[in-house]
């Protein structure tokens, strides 16, 4: 019975990150009409900037989660004014393929910078 509590705080963390990524893809597409099919990926790039902050560069949690909030402000931004809105006058399947190759391109980053292995950051919370 003492692997319940870790099972339903476990629940709880899974289900808040899937809670916060439908929202992030309702709010893109209620607001701005855009089917983002990187958004997993910015997902995954702030978990890797986090684990970077965190243990690489030696930030507290406070401090690394400051740090990849800016950082992915700034990637965000970028992304959406280098990838998207160029696109949005001519034609929403250029969006569509657009994101689609934002999601590539983010995931071979990435891929090619960590090795493509899982990290963990603290008490084994693994990313």
């Amino acid at each position: 019975m003492e692997i319940l509590p870790q099972l339903l705080v476990n629940a709880l963390i899974t289900g808040s990150i899937y809670a916060l990524a439908s929202s992030g893809l309702s709010l893109t597409y209620g607001l701005l009409k855009i089917l983002n099919f990187a958004h997993g990926h910015l997902m995954m790039v702030g978990a890797y900037l986090f684990y970077l902050a965190s243990v690489t560069l030696g930030f507290g949690l406070v401090g690394s989660a400051f740090f990849t909030v800016g950082a992915m402000t700034i990637l965000s931004v970028l992304s959406l004014q280098l990838f998207v809105t160029p696109f949005l006058k001519l034609n929403l399947f250029l969006v569509f393929v657009t994101t689609l190759a934002l999601s590539t391109i983010l995931e071979s980053r990435v891929s090619k910078f960590f090795w493509g292995k899982f990290k963990a950051v603290g008490g084994g919370i693994a990313i």
